[in-house]
């Protein structure tokens, strides 16, 4: 059965069929999609995905839906409709079946986390730590993390200044989730989207290791919190190729 013809419209204006959002990524749609679903994916509502797809649409929804049929049917080749024959619905068998995502280093992300310069030399962890529970306190979250000079335990390290051996433990006791991976840009770019990560790991000229917040990235830059020497931006494809290759002695820390 065809759409209802009260459901579907010729935009006055359509966009080009062969028009790519800048920074887009084409997905070839399956029955399990929806706007809804591939939205989610993206952190955005699915307007904001229509419209990202078909800019130019009525602001009115109801309009705009007419036309986004439209662009369904004559655009991505969907056949299957919904069952009051209201709206076209994505399936495998849509040909060419695809649409448009943002991609996902299309946007910036940077986290305001106060800068704390660490005052003694084997505090790093300690004030890293501090700087990232503050910032979620800051913004009324974080009820699950633990400040570093909360904790008896870590206190006492703190307080003797020879540095901590155990990462993942201590990590974990004042609340925070530990990940080991080898991360390319994008899967960065999808942890700092929840917040800021701490690198607890190699670093050059600390045979001992050095931890760090990253808070931010942007093009081709990670700009970084380190308790030694404040903000710093380094190319995010030098530090993660020569320092975020993740083994058991350099975690990513960060909160659940």
């Amino acid at each position: 059965m065809p759409i209802l013809p009260s459901c579907i419209r010729r935009p006055a204006r359509p966009v080009a069929r062969d028009y790519r959002p800048a920074g887009a990524e084409s997905r070839k749609v399956t029955d399990r999609d929806s706007w809804v679903t591939l939205a989610r994916e993206k952190g955005m509502t699915p307007w904001e995905l229509i419209r990202f797809n078909y800019p130019g649409l009525p602001a009115n929804q109801q309009e705009a839906a007419r036309e986004v049929n439209w662009y369904l049917q004559e655009y991505v080749g969907c056949t299957v409709l919904t069952a009051d024959q209201k709206n076209y619905c994505f399936s495998s068998s849509a040909n060419p079946g695809t649409v448009w995502l943002p991609g996902r280093m299309n946007s910036s992300i940077y986290h305001a986390v106060p800068v704390m310069k660490q005052p003694q030399t084997w505090s790093c962890w300690y004030t890293s730590l501090q700087m990232v529970v503050k910032y979620w306190r800051d913004r009324g979250q974080g009820g699950g993390l633990i400040d570093p000079s909360e904790d008896p335990e870590t206190q006492k390290l703190y307080t003797d200044n020879k540095g901590i051996v155990d990462r993942e433990r201590i990590a974990r006791k004042l609340g925070f989730t530990v990940l080991y991976a080898s991360l390319t840009n994008e899967g960065m770019w999808d942890l700092l989207h929840d917040g800021p990560v701490i690198y607890a790991g190699a670093w050059p000229g600390q045979l001992s290791g050095h931890w760090v917040v990253i808070v931010g990235i942007s093009d081709d830059q990670l700009a970084i919190n380190n308790p030694a020497s404040g903000m710093q931006t380094w190319n995010y494809n030098y530090f993660m190729s020569q320092y975020l290759i993740q083994t058991a002695e350099r975690p990513l820390i960060y909160a659940p």
